[in-house]
């Protein structure tokens, strides 16, 4: 490996661990969210950000189109797409 490769991780665990606590807190301070079950928030939440994930690893990915070519040029200085894996490990 060159110094010029990287591999970027993004490590969802603590991701989800923080949107959890941020959550709970988000909760005890609003008072309109006390009426929302907490199972049900939970999953809005979770569903939301799993979404947002997905989008930012299309900005770098090889499937979408040129449509990110100017952002992966303006920040890895190439707008090569790159490859991109996803799994999870249970």
């Amino acid at each position: 490996m060159s110094e010029a490769s990287r591999v970027w991780v993004m490590h969802q665990a603590a991701a989800r661990y923080l949107r959890k606590d941020m959550a709970q807190a988000l909760r005890k301070a609003v008072k309109e969210l006390e009426a929302i079950e907490n199972d049900d928030f939970m999953k809005a939440v979770e569903d939301h950000s799993v979404e947002i994930e997905k989008n930012f690893v299309k900005v770098f990915s090889t499937e979408t189109t040129n449509e990110f070519d100017a952002l992966r040029s303006q920040f890895l200085g190439s707008p090569a797409p790159l490859p991109t894996f996803d799994f999870e490990i249970n």
